[in-house]
């Protein structure tokens, strides 16, 4: 089937998106048109990578579920939209994730050779569609990044936490500043597996957040500060 026909067939024929996409699409490529039910799993991550997909009604959602990689999942935007692009774009032989039906969807399949003779020809769509994706990249980087910061963070509160408990009690027992004396490096040290740069940083922003003090680079803990520090670990370890 001509993809024309099967995007005047879902109704979309008419829409901006379609008519970027139809613009320099070749006109002797066919595609495959298949219907998909609601949980349906589209491509699987590790499958040989034939086709490009072409959304013509629904949406997808794209996830990654392979050990030792973070958990991530995005929506489609409203067809028509790509999916398995990510893959042929960076010229493997293999999808990178896997792709689920969100809804009853129907799908256009195009062959992996006749996607790049479409490239080819529509160079400004190749850039348009290689900026999105890396923006999805971008905030899965963001996204992990986020989440090792925050476990970090967590131990760094703990850790000055315990300072207080060993040196000066808790709550309203510490004395009016109790002055962390344990330098940055000791601190780098005991916490374990976390870079000083890291530790400065964290520091800095509790202090930005009223949690601790800084003064002169030295590290106090008022006695209110101390149950800062407390509702600042739950809100960390709830992603708060």
């Amino acid at each position: 089937m001509k993809l024309s026909a099967a995007m005047k067939q879902s109704g979309i024929d008419t829409c901006e998106e379609a008519a970027a996409i139809l613009r320099f699409f070749p006109e002797e490529c066919e595609v495959v048109v298949k219907n998909h039910q609601d949980g349906d799993i589209i491509f699987q991550e590790g499958d040989p990578l034939v086709h490009v997909g072409i959304m013509l009604q629904g949406q997808y959602a794209c996830f990654w579920e392979t050990s030792g990689r973070d958990d991530y999942t995005y929506l489609s935007s409203a067809p028509p939209s790509l999916l398995g692009d990510q893959a042929v774009l960076a010229e493997l032989s293999w999808h990178t994730g896997s792709f689920r039906a969100v809804g009853k969807c129907r799908i256009a399949l195009l062959r992996v050779p006749d996607f790049w003779l479409w490239m080819k020809r529509d160079p400004a769509y190749y850039q348009a569609i290689t900026a999105g994706n890396l923006r999805k990249l971008l905030r899965q980087c963001r996204r992990r990044r986020s989440t090792v910061m925050d476990q970090s963070k967590i131990r760094v509160i703990k850790y000055l936490l315990w300072y207080c408990h060993i040196e000066g009690g808790a709550g309203e027992t510490l004395p009016r500043h109790l002055t962390v004396r344990i330098t940055r490096d000791a601190m780098t040290e005991a916490i374990g597996q976390i870079s000083l740069r890291t530790v400065n940083r964290i520091l800095s922003q509790l202090r930005e957040e009223g949690v601790v003090s800084i003064v002169r680079g030295k590290l106090y803990i008022r006695p209110e500060q101390y149950l800062l520090l407390l509702a600042a670990l739950e809100n960390c370890e709830r992603g708060i």
